[in-house]
């Protein structure tokens, strides 16, 4: 009869063998996915709503929708242009993880893991919403983020309103059915994503551009932002609008992490990015890698706080997500084609990266089968890594 120590162990193994494969479904399937997927279908939308506003035939790739120049002459069309878009791929969002939710045929574990990527793809909407709004500001003279002063005012309001908004909607509105439920889980994960951003953007106003500055500010904040993170979350909040707040500031405080990460690792690849679709193709499996490096990194030893795994997976998921993202930017380059061609190109590149996700959660899933069976290689020191971290 198995002791309880043998038990224990084997506790132990079984949950790090979840830990480790459901990270590494985060971070090559799930929000990878939804950050390709969202920023290329967000720019198919804006660009043909844009087109359809400005009289254009076609879409220029150098300046999806209506830019910083167009801003001032058509500042109420550019607002609603995103919001537009927003509210469009809000809904079908919304309605795909109601769906996935209510399904009895896929495990909780990666149901749960879809759910939360699915959130991402309308928060890249909501974010260039915000971009737009800094960019009318800007043509209009009403605002310079190069100055800290401003830059906080801005961002201060952006936090506060979104903070309101996501709080509000999770009190006010009765969660009846799975779509109204996802609706405003999703509008909370993109209110914090652009709270993220404009903080982001807040902070930058203080860091050096260089290489070491940007890794220095990207350091700094890896040091301090996540022991901020764990003390909202342990602290002892009242239920109700406190303990929604402090969620709040832990999931825009991720986002915050993803960008500065996001701005060092592309200041230090910016030669090698430059060189076409080649240098960005390198640059792509160089942090792809990386990524998966870091995500191993973050459930051994080396990291013995649960929370500081999770948004680790987050902020590496989201950058092999953009770098991705960039990687089909490269390879349409910056030109001048017809609409039809700009979405017969956004759905190849969809599909593509779908194509490459399903393959990649057969491996993951062929991953624990062969952990389960115990015929993956280096086991042993998998299981002490993951089994000693998860304790």
């Amino acid at each position: 009869m198995p002791s309880a120590s043998d038990a224990n162990e084997s506790a132990k193994v079984l949950n790090a063998r979840s830990e480790m494969c459901g990270s590494l479904r985060k971070l090559l399937v799930t929000q990878s996915t939804s950050v390709i997927t969202g920023v290329m279908f967000m720019n198919a939308v804006l660009a043909t709503v844009a087109a359809i506003i400005l009289g254009q035939s076609g879409v220029d790739t150098s300046s999806i929708g209506i830019g910083v120049e167009d801003a001032a002459k058509h500042p109420w069309y550019n607002l609603l242009l995103q919001m537009f878009v927003y509210v469009i791929i809000l809904s079908i969002t919304s309605y795909t993880s109601s769906l996935i939710n209510a399904s009895t045929k896929i495990p909780k574990q990666v149901s749960t893991a879809y759910q939360n990527g699915i959130k991402l793809i309308p928060a890249w909407a909501w974010k260039t919403f915000v971009s737009s709004t800094i960019d009318i500001l800007t043509a209009l003279k009403l605002l310079d983020m190069n100055v800290p002063s401003q830059a906080g005012l801005f961002a201060l309001v952006v936090i506060v309103s979104s903070a309101t908004l996501a709080v509000t909607l999770e009190a006010a509105v009765p969660l009846v059915g799975p779509f109204v439920k996802s609706l405003v889980e999703t509008q909370k994960t993109c209110m914090a994503l652009a709270a993220g951003y404009v903080l982001h953007l807040f902070f930058g106003t203080f860091a050096s551009s260089t290489t070491a500055g940007q890794f220095l500010y990207a350091g700094i904040l890896s040091a301090v932002l996540p022991a901020l993170q764990t003390w909202l979350k342990q602290w002892n909040w009242e239920p109700g609008a406190a303990k929604a707040s402090a969620n709040f500031a832990v999931s825009s405080l991720n986002f915050v992490l993803a960008y500065a990460w996001n701005d060092a690792l592309d200041t230090t690849f910016a030669a090698l990015m430059s060189q076409g679709v080649a240098g960005q193709l390198l640059v792509s499996v160089l942090m792809t890698m990386l990524g998966v490096l870091v995500v191993f990194m973050a459930h051994t030893d080396l990291v013995t706080d649960p929370h500081v795994s999770e948004v680790v997976v987050l902020v590496a998921g989201m950058n092999v997500g953009w770098t991705w993202t960039d990687f089909a930017s490269a390879c349409m380059g910056e030109q001048s084609v017809s609409l039809l061609v700009f979405w017969l190109f956004t759905t190849a590149v969809i599909a593509v990266w779908i194509c490459a996700a399903f393959l990649m959660e057969c491996a993951i899933g062929q991953l624990e089968k062969s952990w389960e069976a115990g015929k993956l290689p280096m086991q042993a020191v998998l299981e002490k890594g993951y089994g000693s971290a998860s304790a």
